[in-house]
C-alpha cells in the first residue's frame, strides 16, 4: 500500500485524493499577514460556525430550560444541535485531505503515515490513562474511540476511492451486525 502511494505521488499526481479531485477548484485569500498560508474561505467559515454553535449547544445540554429545537431530538427527528457533528466532520474531512496533501509534498509518505498512526496512538493512550486516572478502572471512552476510528480511517486515505467506498460499506455492515452484541 505505501509503495503504490509512494507510486502515485511521484507520478506527478502530487495527490491522494480521488481522480478528478486533484484539480478542484479552490478559492484562495489571504488576511493580510504575511505568514498566512491561502486558504479556503468556506471550509473556515464552516468550521467556525460549527464551533459557534458547538460551544453552547454542549454547554446548554444539562440545563432544563433549554429549549427543545436546541437539543438533540430525543428519537426521530432532526434539530439544530443534530448538524453540529456530521458538519464537523465534513469540514474535517475536508481540510484533512488538504493537510494530508500538503504534508506528503513537504515530509513524504513513510514520515506522513508514522505522524499520522503516532498522533492517533496518542490520543487513545491519553484516553485510556485520563480514564483510568479520573474513575480508576479500564473503559472505552470518547477519546480511545476518537483515536481507534482515526487511526483507520487514516490508513483507508491512502487507498482509492473505490476501495474506500467498500470499506466504508462493509464497516457499516459491521456495525449494525455488532449492534445487538454491544448496544
Amino acid at each position: 500500500l505505501i509503495h503504490w502511494t509512494h507510486n502515485r505521488l511521484m507520478q506527478g499526481r502530487n495527490t491522494v485524493l480521488p481522480p478528478g479531485m486533484e484539480s478542484a477548484p479552490i478559492t484562495h485569500y489571504n488576511d493580510g499577514m504575511e505568514t498566512t498560508p491561502q486558504r479556503w474561505r468556506a471550509l473556515d467559515d464552516l468550521r467556525g460556525l460549527v464551533i459557534l454553535v458547538m460551544i453552547p449547544v454542549n454547554a446548554m445540554m444539562d440545563f432544563t430550560t433549554t429549549p427543545d429545537w436546541f437539543r438533540h431530538a430525543p428519537g426521530p427527528g432532526l434539530t439544530l444541535a443534530d448538524c453540529v457533528l456530521p458538519a464537523f466532520l465534513f469540514a474535517l474531512g475536508i481540510s484533512a485531505s488538504f493537510s494530508l496533501r500538503r504534508r506528503v509534498a513537504e515530509r513524504g509518505l513513510p514520515r506522513t503515515m508514522l505522524h499520522g498512526l503516532l498522533r492517533y496512538g496518542l490520543l487513545f493512550a491519553f484516553g485510556t490513562i485520563g480514564y483510568f486516572l479520573v474513575w480508576q478502572q479500564a473503559n472505552w471512552e470518547v477519546l480511545q474511540l476518537l483515536g481507534l476510528a482515526g487511526g483507520f480511517a487514516f490508513l483507508l486515505m491512502f487507498l482509492p476511492a473505490v476501495w474506500r467506498l467498500v470499506a466504508a460499506g462493509l464497516i457499516l455492515v459491521g456495525v449494525e451486525l455488532l449492534r445487538p452484541v454491544f448496544f
